[in-house]
């Protein structure tokens, strides 16, 4: 297949059954640019990600400081929290990057004929899926792991107390007030990284855009790609565990944003997505992690629980 994508118009129930090369999508010169930054940033998410899962947390240094607030016990607690917070200094300064980055590229496969770009720029396209890939990733173990917000939040609470302890070195501090107040708001949100991507897509086809993208387009763009990744594992087009669960996580991905940029949802009787059977797909598929998948869908869209959502879909996801 190479770098060329193939459409089969009319083949499939949602519109035209585009044809991704995944697994060999490289850039052409229009693209090229873009495409080499994303990958310098998503080259450090695998790193992000493995650090998410080794995150262990203060809790026993936090209890005993509480239960006995000595400052002996304190100043235990602060500097078993420094490198934590540093942790989540980086990885708010990566959803930032996330939040630059996301609506460049929708520029690019939205401008036009968005079915002609996915084919045109289908290495952006696999980036983007990329993207979406890591964030799901992302809030899906921070979801998991109570002792980030409890760390965080301990560590504000200290954080007053140290900078009136004239022996702390002030250049010591890793997270100042500001950015622990802006620190402090991500991490509140039980999917920060999906949140950040979704507010930045909102910002980037409001009313104060100079983008000239609409919401209409971006919701089009995500519809397809929702398309592109029901197909490739329905018909079988990849075929590995991995490209598998990665398909099926960037789906779920698309419709969440779907549903956030679109005014009736993606669950909706005139939706767009082919709901239903991106539901039966991730149930029927083996391997594949269905319970988180399922999981995200209920608990991170917007218009699930509408008047409008047929019965027969809320009833899937119960």
């Amino acid at each position: 297949m190479g770098s060329i994508v193939s459409m089969i118009q009319g083949s499939s129930e949602t519109g035209p059954d585009i044809v991704l090369d995944f697994e060999n999508a490289q850039p052409i010169p229009e693209e090229d640019q873009l495409y080499r930054y994303v990958v310098e940033l998503l080259n450090r998410s695998n790193a992000i990600l493995q650090s998410l899962r080794q995150y262990s947390g203060c809790g026993e240094l936090i209890r005993k400081a509480i239960q006995s607030p000595t400052p002996e016990a304190e100043e235990e607690a602060w500097v078993a929290l420094c490198p934590s917070a540093m942790k989540l200094k980086k990885y708010y300064e990566f959803s930032q990057r996330i939040e630059d980055i996301f609506p460049r590229m929708l520029y690019v496969l939205c401008k036009g004929d968005i079915t002609e770009n996915l084919g045109k720029y289908q290495a952006t396209t696999r980036k983007l899926a990329d993207l979406l890939n890591f964030v799901l990733q992302f809030d899906d173990l921070k979801m998991t792991n109570p002792s980030i917000q409890n760390d965080f939040s301990y560590y504000r609470r200290l954080l007053s107390r140290v900078k009136n302890n004239y022996k702390i070195n002030k250049q010591t501090i890793p997270v100042n007030d500001e950015l622990a107040n802006r620190m402090s708001l991500f991490y509140a949100y039980s999917t920060p990284m999906f949140k950040a991507v979704t507010d930045s897509t909102l910002t980037f086809v409001g009313p104060d855009s100079k983008s000239g993208i609409s919401a209409a387009q971006v919701s089009e763009c995500l519809s397809l790609m929702t398309n592109i990744c029901y197909n490739a594992v329905s018909k079988y087009r990849v075929q590995s565990q991995p490209m598998i669960s990665f398909c099926l996580r960037v789906m779920v991905g698309c419709i969440i944003l779907f549903d956030h940029i679109d005014t009736e949802g993606a669950f909706s009787r005139g939706s767009k997505i082919n709901i239903r059977g991106c539901i039966r797909l991730i149930q029927g598929s083996a391997g594949v992690d269905a319970d988180s998948l399922l999981n995200t869908l209920r608990y991170t869209s917007k218009h699930l629980n509408d008047d409008t959502t047929p019965k027969s879909i809320k009833n899937l996801l119960n």
